[in-house]
């Protein structure tokens, strides 16, 4: 019975996998050469950020080699260092979802589907192998920096030092940016003072620089997991070389090592200008944030930046819980801002307001009643695809009387249009129901006559519903039912496309 209240409307939830992926970090890495220092190479910059009464947490990790030697790992916080707290972790955060917007067009095309459905001759042309809807998938990440020695300078403070899970962070504030570049000598980096205008930018404002390097790389080893039937096989899923069971391997994973800051911010900050030190190189950034947030797009980089909303209905990950602190079982909204401008471009940092554009709201509704109808068959039938199928058979009855009936072209073609419901119980409803329908009129002059026919005992039944302009009906109606059916779904679905 599910199936049949399924193709009736009931909207498929659809299940996903998740690859794991590599990426990188925030700020920018310099590391020391013969004569100098220079910046290393990134590709891509990933963040979580979860944000919360003016006060943030944000989880980031950077690629750089982790045997390489000498690079260090900075950006700005817009807080004073007494409101900024450091910490590491060894495992960052699975987001993955379905596009808010992508899933409601996709629950959408599925009730067009229901709704076409009611009229039966359409079930051979009906499309049955819905595709999924966009997904973002988890990412995975190695992180690792480079050791050096510990300093601070007059014009230097530094807040605070962190060494846990061989890494060292500090909390810096500087005063001049000479002191900050002395700071950063000690650390066999010859910068020359104002050769990083960047960070020359937040000298003398409200900003405290965060400083991490690696003091050592040792990844653990995976637990010993049971291995599921048909998969021993696979050499690049399990490692059953480091376990003597042969029912179970070793799950391999990456050492997924970064940095945890939590910050005092009056909007949510993403230390984006930094990253302009790369010049015309593009370094991708993605930007996953808690909830439903709106981006403050500076005008150099609007052509760059796209925004997209994700919703995760499946039990939430343990790694979300492990870094901001929050059982997620149910259902939660991510933000997803991608940039892919040349460096030089981010003249800025990247800000965002905790509001959400009103059609990402509109998609959750739909999708709400999604989650309701895949629950509930009884929900899908009789509170979404019956009424909808009334509402616009009702609207294609009015048509269809307008156009062949022009008795009806008056205030009685509402009354007359009411024949168009029966099509609640599919076409053939409708079929029979036009069958039995009294559409003739009895001439005034004619009233005498037929009530003199009553009295001798004949029906006039047959004289009222025969009229061959029924059989023009049927079809006229099922066409212009499919015609609106398609435009309103299409009209519903247009803040999605």
């Amino acid at each position: 019975m599910k199936k049949i209240y399924g193709l009736l409307g009931t909207l498929l939830v659809l299940f996903f996998v998740f690859a794991p992926l590599t990426a990188s970090a925030d700020g920018m890495v310099i590391y020391p050469k013969p004569g100098g220092w220079d910046y290393s190479d990134e590709k891509e910059q990933r963040a979580y950020i979860d944000f919360n009464n003016g006060l943030e947490k944000m989880v980031i990790a950077t690629s750089i080699e982790t045997q390489e030697t000498g690079k260090y790992w900075i950006f700005p916080l817009p807080s004073a260092p007494e409101q900024i707290s450091i910490d590491t972790v060894t495992q960052l955060p699975n987001m993955n979802g379905s596009e808010i917007g992508g899933l409601a067009k996709s629950n959408l095309d599925n009730l067009g589907a229901a709704l076409n459905i009611s009229q039966l001759y359409t079930i051979p042309f009906t499309q049955r192998s819905y595709t999924s809807p966009p997904y973002d998938s988890g990412v995975m990440f190695s992180a690792g920096l480079a050791e050096e020695k510990i300093s601070a300078e007059p014009d230097v403070v530094v807040h605070e030092t962190l060494v846990k899970d061989g890494m060292t962070t500090e909390i810096v504030t500087a005063k001049t940016a000479d002191g900050l570049f002395d700071h950063l000598k000690q650390k066999n980096l010859d910068v020359k003072t104002g050769s990083i205008p960047v960070l020359d930018y937040y000298i003398g404002k409200e900003y405290s620089f965060v400083v991490s390097w690696i003091n050592k790389y040792t990844p653990p080893i995976g637990e010993p997991q049971p291995i599921p039937a048909g998969s021993a096989s696979s050499p690049l899923l399990y490692d059953t070389t480091q376990y003597n069971n042969k029912d179970m391997a070793i799950w391999p994973y990456y050492y997924q090592r970064g940095l945890v800051v939590t910050f005092k911010t009056n909007e949510i900050f993403f230390p984006l200008y930094p990253t302009s030190v790369y010049g015309s190189k593009t370094v991708p950034a993605d930007i996953r944030i808690m909830g439903l947030v709106t981006p403050k797009v500076p005008e150099e980089i609007k052509n760059y930046i796209t925004t997209k909303y994700y919703q995760q209905t499946y039990a939430g990950f343990a790694t979300l819980e492990y870094n901001f602190g929050k059982d997620i079982e149910n259902e939660f909204t991510y933000t997803k801002i991608s940039i892919d401008a040349p460096s030089k471009f981010l003249t800025a940092d990247l800000t965002a307001e905790n509001t959400a554009p009103g059609w990402v709201n509109y998609g959750l509704v739909i999708n709400k009643i999604n989650n309701l109808s895949e629950e509930s068959p009884w929900f899908a039938l009789f509170v979404v695809v019956i009424p909808s199928i009334m509402i616009i058979s009702y609207l294609a009855a009015i048509l269809s009387c307008l156009i062949i009936f022009k008795e009806t072209r008056n205030i009685n073609v509402f009354k007359y249009a009411l024949v168009g419901l029966f099509n609640g119980l599919t076409i053939v409803g409708l079929i029979l129901a036009t069958i039995f329908w009294k559409i003739k009129k009895i001439k005034e002059e004619d009233k005498a006559m037929f009530e003199e026919i009553k009295k001798r005992g004949y029906s006039i039944n047959g004289f009222l519903i025969n009229d061959w302009r029924k059989f023009v009906f049927v079809p006229l109606f099922s066409i212009l039912f499919l015609i609106l059916s398609w435009a309103i779904v299409s009209l519903m679905a247009l803040p999605f496309n």
